[in-house]
Parts: structure tokens; sequence; C-alpha cells
């Protein structure tokens, strides 16, 4: 589209000052058309982008209705380009950026998004808000006028023309911060949905199933906990039965993730699966339902 406007921004201010007043008035108005109608020029579709931070998890949540949506920042050790990325897609305020459990791979980079960007409110489960670790993060919020939405479960909380469903907190809690602490959260919207599990682990999966399988079905899973095989087990993978995975995990880890076993899995089922630590962040526009990644 840019060729095209500057050619045709050339072409009239060369008719214009050949004294071809006409001719110039008539081309101006079928650029206009042209740039109206151009597909490139067209407001984009919903988009959910898996960034690339390395061993630690952001997805970022886009509706041209809607503005954009934060669910975690990865870790405390990301770089300028992981901000710079957010502050490439993201010209709108944060409507919302929530974190789904306060382990340093999904939340530590909390206080340089809200240095960064301008964030509306902020969603915790109400057990985060409770712990220690939660002051200084609670303070920042107040201090930057960041509205603060405790989570219970159950909660759907609307977004553009999507809307995020939170399911049941864990029934068994752990006295610290655990993986299996994480909110699990669904997508539902733009014809689509869209499970993401955090860092859940079995415990968290056979609470989950307990509640009833069909709840989790999704067109598209974020694999939890990395791929670690502490998740991901053959049962919820049969009830999610996802057409299409993505994997948040960082290149040459030392966790081994992903597990081999999580990716067979997949593999046995037909997944498409896509990871960022071989395509960096992945990007799935909506309802075309294109991925673009950056690797």
């Amino acid at each position: 589209l840019l060729p095209l406007f500057l050619f045709g921004t050339f072409l009239l201010l060369f008719l214009f000052w050949k004294g071809h007043r006409f001719l110039t008035f008539l081309l101006a108005h079928l650029f206009l058309i042209l740039t109206i109608l151009w597909p490139e020029s067209r407001v984009k579709g919903p988009e959910v982008t898996l960034l690339d931070v390395g061993q630690g998890e952001s997805l970022l949540l886009r509706d041209p209705r809607g503005g954009e949506f934060l669910v975690d920042t990865g870790g405390s050790y990301v770089g300028s380009s992981y901000v710079g990325e957010l502050l490439v897609v993201t010209p709108l305020p944060l409507e919302g950026l929530l974190l789904t459990h306060l382990q340093p791979d999904h939340s530590g980079g909390v206080f340089r998004v809200m240095a960064s960007l301008r964030v509306r409110r902020l969603y915790l489960s109400q057990r985060d808000l409770l712990r220690p670790e939660a002051d200084v993060l609670l303070r920042e919020a107040e201090r930057r006028e960041i509205e603060v939405v405790p989570l219970e479960g159950g909660e759907r909380i609307p977004f553009g023309g999507a809307a995020l469903l939170v399911f049941p907190l864990q029934r068994r809690p752990n006295p610290g911060v655990t993986n299996s602490d994480s909110l699990v959260l669904k997508v539902e919207g733009w014809g689509r949905r869209i499970l993401l599990t955090g860092d859940a682990e079995r415990e968290r999966e056979e609470e989950l199933l307990e509640g009833g399988g069909e709840s989790l079905r999704a067109e598209y899973l974020k694999v939890a906990h990395h791929g670690s095989n502490t998740s991901s087990t053959a049962a919820f993978l049969e009830a999610v039965s996802p057409r299409a995975a993505f994997i948040s995990v960082g290149r040459r880890n030392l966790h081994g993730f992903p597990s081999p076993r999580v990716l067979e899995r997949l593999r046995e089922r037909g997944v498409f699966t896509l990871r960022t630590d071989l395509r960096g962040s992945l990007r799935l526009t909506l309802p075309q339902e294109r991925w673009v990644t950056t690797r």
C-alpha cells in the first residue's frame, strides 16, 4: 500500500503542476477509493499472540473493538525487545493485565510492563492478592491508579467481541506459590475457543475434568507449564480435543521442555503444534485462522 500511495502522490503533484486540474481531481478520488478498499488497509480481525519471552510466558489478546488484554508478562529478565514488541502491537492502553499466578517466569515482568504501558485493570486471583509477594505489586498499582480486580473463579471478563471465562480456583490450595495455583481461562468469542492453562499440573487438570470435560473443549490450547510432562495428560487432551496447540518455552532451557512425551501425546491426536523456541512469537489471526511467526 505504501508504494501505491507514494506513486499516486507523485503523479497527482505532477499533473497539478502541468495544469490538468480535472484529471488531478478524478485520480485523487480514484486513489482514495483504492485506499479504502485495499485489503491491507482494512481493520484486522482479532489476534492472539504468544510472545517470545524465553523461558517464561506472556500472551496478548487483541480485538479491534476491545483493545488489548495481556495474560502474564514473562520473567523479570525479559529485555527491552519484549517491551518494544508490546509497544508496537499495543498503541492503545491495555484494557486488562491478568497474572495467572505469581511465579517469576509469568509475573516477573509486570513492573516493566506497568512502567511502559498504560494499564487500566490488573486481575489476580483472590489468593494471590493475599500473598506477601503481592504487596509491592499492589502498592505500585495504586501509585499508577490501576484498578485491581480480584478473581475467585466463575467470572466472565468481557473483552471486545469475546469474553475470558475464569475456571474455579484449585480446591486444595498450597501454602506457597505453586504451578497448580494458576488461573485457568477460556477465551470464548470470534467464533472460536482458546484454553489458557497457565502452569496447571496433573492434579489441577484432574479437578477440571471432574467439573465436566465438555467445558474444557476448545479449538486452540495453550499447553500448560511450557510442555512439562507434569501436565497435559492424555485424559485432559482428550477432553479439550484441540486442533492446534502452542507452547511458550525458552531455547535450550535447562528443564528439557517441552517434554518429548507431551509432544508425542499431541502428535497422536493430530494436533498441529507450534513452539516459541523454534518459531519465535506466534500470532494467530481470526477468523481467518492464519498463523504468523517471527522466526
